[in-house]
């Protein structure tokens, strides 16, 4: 009998004081899986007209025993909602109050966590770059006459910005991804050598370089003297 006269008394206050643009009527009430109220099947009835998302969630915590935790903007005030639930699972609510806004949610201990949802692109692209295979080139460098080893000679792949130098027993390695490499060979005093192709598989090149042409046989002998 008390229970029906609130009701009669709720009834006539609603129809007393109408709606303006942010009127809302809540329904506190919340059913539950379990008995301690926190498991995600919690059930809420709610209906909130033209509020925001961070109101709803208050609303939520205020029905549930769980605490929403997310960073700050994540949501923007001008994120205006409608929602009408009656006994509807918690986990189905917060999917329809998230449709379409790229937020996941996670709960666990009483907690509910919510962040953005990551790029579907920018994710593709990093995860490509992670997998992508890399392979070792690698060889030794000499003179093309004498077949002298040559040290402190720079390897530079011009498509992945990397370089590498020989040591002193004329021999460089470098680790390159998959995929076009452009190899440039230089040292004081020989012709720079380029050598490109496409990476498959570990590989090894080789190569001898040509000493540049000098002006006088003197200035060859110079040159020779140097390098040893």
């Amino acid at each position: 009998m008390i229970k029906f006269f609130w009701i009669i008394l709720f009834a006539i206050f609603i129809s007393a004081t109408g709606y303006s643009q942010f009127d809302h009527i809540i329904f506190k009430n919340v059913e539950t899986g379990g008995a301690s109220g926190t498991q995600i099947d919690a059930r809420v009835n709610i209906q909130m007209r033209n509020f925001t998302i961070e109101s709803v969630l208050r609303e939520i915590e205020k029905q549930t025993e769980y605490q929403f935790a997310y960073e700050s903007g994540l949501f923007k005030n001008t994120d205006i909602v409608n929602v009408s639930w009656h006994k509807v699972p918690l986990s189905d609510a917060l999917t329809e109050l998230f449709a379409g806004r790229g937020i996941t949610f996670q709960a666990k201990d009483g907690k509910i966590t919510l962040q953005s949802a990551p790029d579907r692109a920018s994710a593709a692209v990093t995860t490509t770059r992670i997998t992508q295979p890399q392979f070792i080139v690698s060889g030794y460098t000499r003179d093309s006459l004498n077949n002298e080893i040559l040290r402190r000679t720079t390897v530079c792949d011009k498509t992945n910005s990397k370089d590498a130098t020989t040591n002193r027993n004329g021999f460089y390695r470098l680790t390159l991804p998959m995929g076009d490499v452009e190899l440039v060979y230089s040292r004081k005093g020989y012709n720079t050598q380029t050598v490109s192709f496409y990476l498959l598989r570990d590989t090894v090149i080789n190569i001898n370089l040509a000493v540049q042409e000098l002006a006088s046989p003197t200035e060859r002998r110079a040159s020779r003297t140097t390098r040893r």
